[in-house]
């Protein structure tokens, strides 16, 4: 079985169906105006986004545009970007999705994405080996910063041994990430330049990952005031892909199903959707509990379809007693059916 190998893994690796670069993180001006921003790039091959035979059929089709989408997918693959900012102090999200025909360049050791549709919309990032850049130029704010970790010191976490995982529902994944990336830079909103700095947790997934997302997951990045960093996630309807890791410096101590739980304690309903996302959690390892709260209820990012619409945002991480000892940010995918009675557990 191959294992990953850093810093190659960071480059464009085509020969997997679907891959994607993944940060969120917490930024704060001098004055503690604080902000959480997601910049996600998706790189997909020609037969992830269209089955060969719907291809073919495209091909087939009597209008020409028909014939020249097949043609087109059939060469080049598909990139699209997630790019959203989160403003605490300004209850205000703004999010943006950006497409791109083509796959990512092929580079040795490093990564460069760059994406421009629609019109009036960047987003790039470049890198690799725990130095990253990343631009965003969108309607209403934009975003420079530099992110970086010394992976000699701190080795990236590599999930599942830096093997190949199989899923229960079908594909495969290799997942690593970068869970505390000292971030700076400039983010500036409604033409109000702010100088921001904070922390940044990276992902890197590739693989065969369809089955995986059409099932959805709610996956937890949590950063503890004691150094910890915490990452948990479970398969929607499939708690045998339960997984989670606490790292701390170069320790990694993988976390089965049986040894973490959460537990919803609340639920948000999109007023944009109908969708019912929970909305706050127990989360319980390492013998203790930990209330997670988002710190905006609409963090709701929408796509057109065909793709999904789902939920990612900015929380803070308390004990039960109220005390505040850490930041997180939470993802909601698939969610479009009711979700467990309050107090039940998802694993």
């Amino acid at each position: 079985m191959t294992r990953l190998t850093l810093p190659a893994a960071d480059g464009s690796l085509p020969s997997n169906p679907v891959q994607w670069w993944y940060w969120t993180g917490h930024l704060a001006t001098a004055d503690q105006r604080r902000f959480g921003i997601e910049a996600c790039f998706f790189a997909f091959t020609e037969e992830t986004l269209l089955p060969q035979h719907v291809r073919d059929d495209l091909r087939g089709r009597r209008w020409w545009w028909q014939k020249l989408l097949g043609r087109l997918l059939d060469r080049r693959g598909f990139q699209m970007a997630h790019c959203a900012v989160s403003d605490v102090n300004g209850n205000r999200y703004e999010h943006s999705p950006l497409f791109k025909l083509g796959m990512p360049p092929v580079q040795a050791d490093r990564y460069t994405l760059a994406l421009d549709f629609p019109p009036g919309h960047r987003a790039a990032a470049s890198g690799g080996g725990g130095h990253d850049r990343i631009t965003l130029a969108l309607p209403q704010w934009s975003l420079d910063l530099k992110v970086s970790s010394d992976d000699a010191a701190v080795p990236p976490a590599l999930h599942y041994g830096g093997l190949a995982h199989d899923y229960a529902c079908g594909g495969y994944t290799y997942y690593y990430s970068r869970p505390r990336m000292a971030a700076t830079g400039t983010l500036t909103l409604d033409g109000t330049a702010l100088d921001v700095s904070g922390t940044v947790w990276f992902d890197r997934q590739y693989g065969d990952l369809n089955a995986v997302v059409h099932r959805g997951w709610q996956w937890f990045a949590i950063g503890l005031a004691d150094g910890r960093s915490v990452m948990l996630f479970d398969i929607l309807d499939l708690t045998v892909e339960a997984y989670g890791a606490v790292m701390e410096g170069t320790s990694y101590r993988a976390l089965t199903g049986s040894e973490f739980s959460v537990a919803v304690l609340d639920h948000w309903t999109s007023p944009h959707t109908g969708i019912v996302y929970p909305s706050k959690w127990t989360v319980t390892f390492d013998g203790a509990s930990y209330i997670v709260t988002p710190l905006l209820a609409d963090q709701e990012f929408h796509e057109p379809p065909p793709f999904e619409t789902y939920w990612e945002g900015t929380c803070s991480v308390a004990t039960l007693a109220g005390d505040v000892v850490g930041q997180a940010y939470v993802e909601l995918n698939g969610f479009k059916k009711p979700v467990p009675s309050e107090g039940e557990g998802l694993l």
